[in-house]
């Protein structure tokens, strides 16, 4: 039974393109069309918290987060906020599990969220706290690379699943 399909975006969705990118060996955009394929994949959810959201400027991740809304694809990871950027993408499977998708990442402290700024939802490694336990299920993008070592224990803590009652 498949319960929910969750992905992540490593790139900003929109077609919108500011006159000066960040200092970045790789800037990576999909253009705004391309969100229906998500759709058509049957994508219930994604994490949008990486070193790429705002490759294109806030406004530009901001119009990512509005296409996914609209597409009726669920987001974690980033938002116009910080409050926006922790709040989880829930799912509802048929029997009734909630799945929870957490996203956050340790890469860009500069693209921090904060209480009113958009950005993405920055942790910088240590001690993480458990989801809540009305969640039947949680889950945390896993990337992986050299940069992504101290990962392992933050993403064992939140991705703890629970009984089913």
């Amino acid at each position: 039974m498949r319960l929910a399909l969750v992905g992540d975006v490593e790139c900003v969705i929109s077609d919108r393109v500011p006159s000066h990118l960040p200092n970045k060996t790789f800037q990576f955009r999909s253009d705004h069309k391309n969100a229906a394929v998500l759709k058509a994949a049957g994508i219930d959810a994604v994490s949008v918290a990486n070193n790429h959201s705002l490759d294109f400027s806030e406004n530009a991740m901001l119009d990512m987060l509005a296409t996914l809304d609209a597409e009726g694809i669920g987001h974690a990871g980033a938002g116009a906020t910080l409050e926006e950027a922790m709040r989880p993408a829930l799912s509802m499977t048929r029997d009734g599990t909630r799945i929870g998708l957490l996203a956050c990442t340790d890469n860009e402290p500069d693209w921090a969220a904060g209480p009113n700024t958009p950005g993405v939802w920055f942790v910088p490694p240590g001690p993480a706290s458990a989801p809540p336990d009305t969640w039947s299920a949680t889950a945390v993008p896993a990337p992986t690379g050299a940069r992504c070592r101290h990962k392992c224990e933050v993403q064992r803590r939140l991705a703890c699943p629970r009984p089913r009652p």
